[in-house]
This record gives C-alpha cells, structure tokens and sequence, in this order.
C-alpha cells in the first residue's frame, strides 16, 4: 500500500478452497496397431465448486482496523476446468498422468472497486495396480 508514493505497508490475504469438480472426460481414439505399451489420451472439461475451508490476513503497516479477510471470503467459489491426459496401461499396472486448468468465475473477494478471481494449475502422476 502506498500513500504519496511512499510504502507503508503490506496487506497479504489467503484463502483454500476444497475444490469438488464435476468433469467429463473424452477419451481420443488411437491406432491398436501400435506396438509397445498401450496409450489412451483424454481431454477433460466441466464445472467445478470451491468450499472455502480457509482465509487468513497478514498486515504489516498501521492498518489494524481492516476488516479481517476471515469474514470477508466468499464462502464458494464457482470455475470452470479444461485438461488433458494419458494412461499408460503396462504389464504390472497403469501410470496416469494429466495437466488440468482452472478459471474461477466468482469474486472471492467482495470489496467495493476490487475483484479477485482463482486461477489454478493443477499437474498429477500417478500409478494404478
């Protein structure tokens, strides 16, 4: 925050979500031909709903009359989700992996003249038995 050009301080929020995505997946056709470990890429895609679980503010400077972030939180948040994939289907199991995006549609942050929306990049690796 800065008042006549001079810093005097930081106001640092956060917040965490439990993100429950409701997706479809579209699996791409590929050649059986194809020697070696069988591939299955997909495409994914759909909505997804944020609980806040969570929100914190950290204030460094005079300005301890705020009101805490805690209460001001959207207690949803609303997104959309793409993404792709491939499993890997192998002799001992199947190893999973797949890149996603999330665009959040809600302002989780209703302050009058502020908007703050999520963005997430979410990146697994697995292995299925």
């Amino acid at each position: 925050i800065e008042v006549s050009g001079l810093a005097v301080g930081t106001i640092t929020l956060s917040s965490s979500y439990l993100e429950i995505p409701a997706l479809a997946r579209f699996e791409i056709p590929v050649d059986e031909n194809v020697s070696g470990p069988s591939v299955l890429p997909y495409l994914l895609g759909g909505p997804t709903v944020g609980v806040k679980i969570g929100a914190a503010t950290d204030i460094e400077g005079p300005f301890r009359e705020i009101r805490p972030f805690e209460e001001l939180a959207s207690t949803t948040d609303l997104g959309l989700a793409l993404g792709a994939g491939a499993e890997y289907r192998l002799n001992t199991g199947t190893v999973t992996m797949e890149a996603r995006y999330r665009h959040g549609l809600t302002n989780v942050v209703p302050i009058e003249g502020r908007t703050a929306k999520t963005r997430d990049v979410l990146i697994t690796l697995g292995f299925i038995f």
